[in-house]
């Protein structure tokens, strides 16, 4: 690729499921995601775990073996 040319952007949707999730409430199971998400789990841990929609595919994205 030469300095003028730039790669075409893609629109892409990205979910990420989190399973077995006890709670009383659904506030409380979107509380307890929350924390999920923004605490730094170590290697090998679900949270960096993705699957990415675009393109006419869905691809699962495991970010500790990028």
């Amino acid at each position: 690729m030469t300095d003028f040319e730039t790669t075409a952007l893609q629109e892409y949707s990205v979910t990420w499921t989190i399973d077995g999730l006890d709670a009383t409430s659904p506030e409380e199971a979107a509380r307890l995601a929350l924390s999920l998400i923004c605490r730094t789990p170590g290697p090998g841990a679900d949270t960096h775990v993705f699957t990415v929609h675009g393109d006419g595919k869905e691809t699962p994205v495991d970010l500790d073996y990028q």
